[in-house]
């Protein structure tokens, strides 16, 4: 997972490959969490509006794009994911993406980032 802020990228997660990803799609957000780290001590936890959510695949790979909104508005850029060797999730994320229409009223966007605690 990373943050695009005003043309610098930030990693929130290891650039190689992490231990452990999960997505998950309901009631209008996407859900991704990934967890690396000896007993998975380090984590990240994503949650968007699908309205502000695009995928695409490039070759292999698979990126899930987030217009940056509720506790990331200040961010000038994108929060992305990309998940190597996943484009064959493209069609399925995108048909969930685009079919979810219930919107969770009051929530908003968030990103945590969890280090030193166990999942």
């Amino acid at each position: 997972m990373f943050v695009e802020h005003n043309g610098e990228v930030h990693f929130l997660s290891p650039v190689e490959c992490t231990e452990y990803v999960s997505i998950f799609y309901s009631n209008g957000f996407l859900e991704v969490y990934t967890i690396w780290g000896p007993g998975g001590e380090n984590g990240v936890r994503l949650l968007a509006d699908t309205s502000r959510v695009s995928v695409f695949s490039r070759k292999d790979d698979l990126y899930i794009l987030i217009e940056p909104h509720g506790s990331y508005e200040m961010v000038n850029g994108v929060i992305g994911v990309f998940l190597r060797g996943a484009k064959d999730m493209e069609s399925t994320l995108r048909s969930a993406i685009n079919s979810l229409e219930i919107r969770r009223k009051g929530e908003d966007g968030i990103i945590e980032l969890a280090r030193g605690q166990s999942f």
